[in-house]
């Protein structure tokens, strides 16, 4: 009975350890300057695709960022800190995520699960 307790709650945790998706940058992967990850995105529109399927569209404009997955949307204030970006959104999970370069490509490590995704920019 303990043994399946116990598998019951760390079956949950074994599977996030065992993520189908990468959470590490790719090789070579560099910081960006805060100046310099601030002139890539303003004004400018993202897309990216998860491991899960969801499409998503960042547009940042001036102090806000705009989100649309196809499912639901949302906006914020967004900034540069250091080498993270930030966004401060309404309804989903606000804070910083770390952002990273391999020559013109960007990465960025989604906040809510370590999923490493490209950012294409448009």
């Amino acid at each position: 009975m303990r043994i399946a307790l116990a598998a019951c709650l760390f079956a949950p945790v074994l599977a996030l350890a065992q993520a189908g998706f990468p959470t590490e940058f790719p090789a070579g992967a560099e910081t960006l300057q805060p100046d310099d990850l601030q002139k890539k995105l303003a004004g400018r529109v993202v897309q990216m695709k998860y491991a899960n399927g969801a499409d998503v569209r960042l547009e940042f404009k001036d102090a806000y960022a705009y989100v649309d997955s196809g499912r639901s949307s949302d906006s914020g204030k967004w900034r540069v800190q250091e080498s993270q970006l930030c966004i401060d959104w309404q309804r989903f999970p606000s804070g910083c995520s770390q952002v990273r370069t391999v020559g013109n490509a960007l990465y960025v490590k989604r906040l809510t699960n370590g999923e490493v995704v490209q950012m294409v920019l448009k």
